[in-house]
C-alpha cells in the first residue's frame, strides 16, 4: 500500500512541529514537504506540483498575500485540505466537491482521520 502524501503549509513552526511528530508516528503517512510563512501563490502551486500530496494541510489565515490558500489548491489539482484553525484545536476537512467538514475539537486521533481520509480517493488522484 502505497503512503498517504502530507504537505504542509502555512503554519507556525510550534503546529508544524507537533502535526510533523504525529504524521512521522505513523507507517502509512509522509511529509513530503512544507511551505514556511508567507509565501506566492506561484510557491505554493510549484510546491503542490513537487510534492505532489494526497492532503495539504494549511493553518489560519492567508498566507498568499491575498489568496485564500484552499480555493488556490482546488485550482491546482485535486487534494483535500486540512485547515487547522486559530488557536489550533479545531480544523476543517476540504474536498473537492467542494466540501467542508467541521472537525470539532482536534486531538491525535482525529487527526488522523482527517489524513487518512484522503486514502479515500488516492487511487482515483493519481
Amino acid at each position: 500500500m502505497a503512503k498517504i502524501r502530507v504537505l504542509l503549509t502555512n503554519l507556525p513552526d510550534m503546529l508544524a512541529d507537533i502535526i510533523s511528530g504525529i504524521v512521522a508516528s505513523d507507517a502509512d503517512l509522509l511529509i513530503v514537504g512544507r511551505v514556511k510563512g508567507v509565501f506566492e501563490a506561484s510557491a505554493l502551486v510549484e510546491a503542490v506540483h513537487e510534492a505532489d500530496p494526497d492532503i495539504i494541510i494549511t493553518g489560519p489565515g492567508d498566507g498568499t498575500a491575498g489568496l485564500d490558500p484552499v480555493r488556490l489548491l482546488f485550482a491546482v489539482r485535486p487534494a483535500k485540505v486540512l485547515r487547522i484553525l486559530e488557536n489550533g484545536r479545531r480544523g476543517l476537512l476540504y474536498e473537492l466537491r467542494p466540501n467542508c467538514i467541521a472537525l470539532g475539537e482536534l486531538s491525535t486521533a482525529s487527526l488522523m482521520a482527517a489524513i487518512r481520509s484522503a486514502e479515500d480517493v488516492h487511487g482515483i488522484c493519481r
